[in-house]
């Protein structure tokens, strides 16, 4: 089950990752991965960063280092390639099934004129 994420949950989450609260904690807290605690803390500082935010004004918000804010948007980056390559994945078998789908409506187009044939007695 799909566990979307609460305006007031980011918010704790921030407010947790201020007052130096571990991603264990936090996880424990949320009800969910430290994965997806990363994840979403490094959504939120992408968000920040796109909307023209420097990564000094974010050190200092969250009372991170630059460091810690490179691994999270890595962290993101590297989930976000994860989840490319399993769509390209489905998509690859998706082409596979549908290849294997023609193949068999040919067989059995040619199977029901062998029968026909088979049946007139030719």
């Amino acid at each position: 089950m799909i566990k979307y994420w609460t305006k007031q949950e980011e918010l704790d989450l921030q407010h947790s990752i201020r007052i130096h609260m571990s991603m264990e904690e936090i996880a424990k807290k949320h009800e969910r991965s430290v994965r997806a605690i990363q994840l979403r803390f490094a959504m939120i500082l992408q968000k920040r960063m796109e909307s023209g935010e420097k990564i000094s004004t974010l050190e200092k918000d969250y009372n991170i280092d630059k460091k810690l804010v490179e691994f999270y948007i890595e962290q993101l980056k590297n989930s976000q390639k994860e989840s490319s390559g399993q769509d390209n994945k489905v998509s690859s078998l998706e082409k596979k099934i549908k290849i294997l789908e023609e193949r068999i409506e040919k067989l059995e187009k040619n199977f029901s004129k062998l029968y026909k044939k088979f049946k007139k007695g030719e």
